[in-house]
């Protein structure tokens, strides 16, 4: 079973696939999927797209692991059930511990208080909020705010939460990253993250080299060679 449109085979929480590491000795496994999560941007110095990285768990072994959507051979069977949603604020701990809350008004940052209202929204959101795009926007709507001032250098808002909330609701889509930002900005990283890694094995291989080519040299004449040697 293969999926052209993709490039792999897309698999869903609850769903028992065929997981075949091709790197390692042991066959194909049958594992059930626990989580999706889906990864922006290229590796491979920018020409290969991420693919989703998925939580599995063995039948064989019950064991838990994360691995690349690659891996999946095929879909022994679906889980039948409708899609979970995927909102990335619901377990946010920003969004638990620093928003102070009450009956009619919300009072933090407003980073953290978007946050808690994204939490709410009945959608998928997977996209992290651009923080610079919420201000510009906050700042020409000012939606529910009740009042505006500072602590240890932070904006604090207190705002009508119902009116922040339906505020936030219909601009989410615009307070976050877009797709194509978030591919520019992972790539960007994921390359630097690369650059170094090579940077680092292509150090170790000068020092192996350099050592073997000492230990060469005592080999043959005894003593430390002269600098002037290399």
């Amino acid at each position: 079973m293969s999926n052209t449109q993709h490039g792999y085979i897309p698999a869903y929480p609850g769903d028992t696939v065929v997981v075949h590491f091709d790197h390692r000795t042991e066959g194909p496994r049958e594992a059930e999927i626990l989580e999706t999560r889906r990864r922006y941007g290229c590796v491979n110095n920018g020409h290969t797209k991420q693919k989703p990285l998925l939580k599995g768990r063995f039948l064989d072994t019950g064991e838990e692991q994360y691995f690349d959507n690659g891996y999946v051979q095929a879909v022994v069977k679906r889980s039948g059930k409708p899609r979970p949603r995927i909102n990335i604020y619901q377990n946010d701990p920003d969004v638990q511990f620093c928003v102070s809350v009450h009956r009619s008004f919300w009072r933090g940052t407003l980073m953290h208080l978007a946050k808690l209202a994204m939490s709410k929204l009945p959608f998928d959101i997977e996209r992290p909020i651009d923080f610079d795009r919420l201000n510009e926007l906050y700042d020409r709507d000012r939606a529910g705010l009740i009042s505006e001032s500072r602590m240890h250098g932070l904006r604090i808002y207190k705002v009508k939460h119902d009116l922040f909330q339906r505020w936030v609701r219909k601009n989410y889509t615009q307070i976050c990253l877009t797709v194509k930002e978030l591919d520019v900005r992972e790539t960007a990283s994921i390359t630097e993250m690369e650059a170094h890694y090579w940077r680092s094995v292509e150090a170790e291989w000068d020092e192996d080299e350099k050592r073997r080519e000492d230990e060469d040299w005592e080999e043959m004449f005894g003593g430390d060679p002269p600098n002037e040697y290399f």
